[in-house]
């Protein structure tokens, strides 16, 4: 019997965004990820990805090449960040899809990232909470990447072990309790 079969983006080895951000909005970030994870896109995300005892760069060229596309968390300081470039310089050169999600209404494309950005329409997502307008990125991703999205599972609550429902709740008198032994009174001495 030949074992099951494991769509790419079930893989553990296959991110579907590789989340390029500065440090200094690793916040929005992990919220990016948080909703794109929810809805089973899988995510690259340093240093959460990057095992320990690893080389950083070389963990970022693997990150990138792995992914199918690039998510940018755009503002100020990624426009000002090195890595971002690097990063965003990459994808570009692997032929990457990239999406732009602007985090900070301030920010304007200039610079070398202007040159890779500038022709692709980006999320906007600058208004506070981040959460809210983040709700379409998921199919935004999965219809850049023409692939599914699987919303999460609805909380289950767990049964009681060994109960039956009607056992799992049963009202308890105080002549119940003096009976199995005396009462713990912290506040009497």
């Amino acid at each position: 019997m030949s074992p099951p079969r494991v769509r790419w983006w079930e893989r553990p080895e296959s991110p579907t965004a590789f989340i390029s951000h500065a440090s200094a909005d690793a916040t929005q970030a992990a919220e990016i990820v948080r909703v794109l994870e929810a809805a089973r896109l899988r995510c690259w995300l340093a240093p959460r990805d990057i095992p320990v005892g690893s080389e950083w760069a070389t963990a970022i060229v693997d990150g990138i090449r792995r992914s199918r596309l690039l998510v940018v968390v755009f503002s100020v300081r990624s426009c000002a960040s090195p890595e971002v470039y690097r990063e965003v310089e990459l994808a570009s050169r692997e032929r990457k899809p990239m999406l732009t999600v602007r985090i900070d209404r301030t920010a304007e494309l200039t610079g070398p990232l202007a040159f890779f950005l500038s022709s692709i329409q980006w999320f906007e997502a600058t208004a506070r909470p981040l959460r809210p307008q983040l709700g379409r990125l998921p199919s935004t991703v999965a219809g850049l990447l023409d692939v599914p999205v699987t919303p999460p599972p609805p909380p289950t609550a767990a049964p009681v072990s060994g109960a039956q429902p009607e056992e799992s709740i049963r009202s308890v008198s105080l002549d119940d309790l003096t009976r199995s032994g005396p009462i713990f009174r912290p506040w009497a001495h």
